[in-house]
């Protein structure tokens, strides 16, 4: 996770085809600095990384196949995660949340189909836990309202079941902070 004073807000920090591709978006202040600020940050991960531009469904695309990336933004927070895929279809998922969002989160979460089971499990676990199951199976957050949902709370993580194949999350917790992390190398 990415602190906001950590990268600075420069286009410099992005390749030629990244310069070029925000050159098309109608992106306001901080959206186009959460842009900058998320590429430059999987590239300090992973140097060799190369330009990242955006899937149809606006997801990132590293330009290398050899890699699998996520970025999550929460406000001036940044989290990213890079994986060398050992497999063409590894994917990564990361999420991240902000812990004053909970009593918003219940709301939302009060309208979708969820079974718990395990233990309980805070609002922002259970949100980031679905986030990254959908960025896992690159499915639109829509689909969170047609599906029957159902979370195993375990130490740490979390099993979610009902968007595909079962997604394994894990969270670490910062100060203002969750960050879920989903991998499937």
């Amino acid at each position: 996770m990415l602190e906001p004073g950590e990268l600075a807000v420069d286009s410099a920090l992005l390749t030629g085809d990244e310069r070029a591709l925000l050159a098309t978006r109608d992106f306001d202040a901080v959206r186009r600095a959460q842009w900058i600020r998320g590429r430059a940050g999987l590239r300090r991960l992973a140097p060799e990384l190369g330009s990242v531009l955006v899937h149809d469904d606006g997801a990132p695309r590293p330009l290398g196949a050899a890699w699998a990336v996520s970025l999550s933004h929460a406000g001036d927070h940044v989290a990213v995660a890079v994986l060398p895929k050992s497999r063409p279809e590894a994917r990564l998922a990361v999420d991240l949340v902000a812990h004053d969002e909970a009593p918003r989160l219940a709301r939302i979460l009060s309208r979708l189909k969820i079974k718990l089971f395990g233990g309980a499990i805070s609002e922002t676990r259970v949100w980031a836990g679905l986030e990254c199951a959908l960025k896992l199976r690159r499915r639109p957050i829509d689909d969170l309202l047609a599906v029957q949902l159902e979370i195993e709370v375990m130490p740490g993580r979390a099993l979610v079941r009902g968007l595909g194949a079962p997604a394994q999350v894990a969270f670490m917790d910062r100060s203002r902070h969750l960050v879920g992390l989903a991998c499937e190398p």
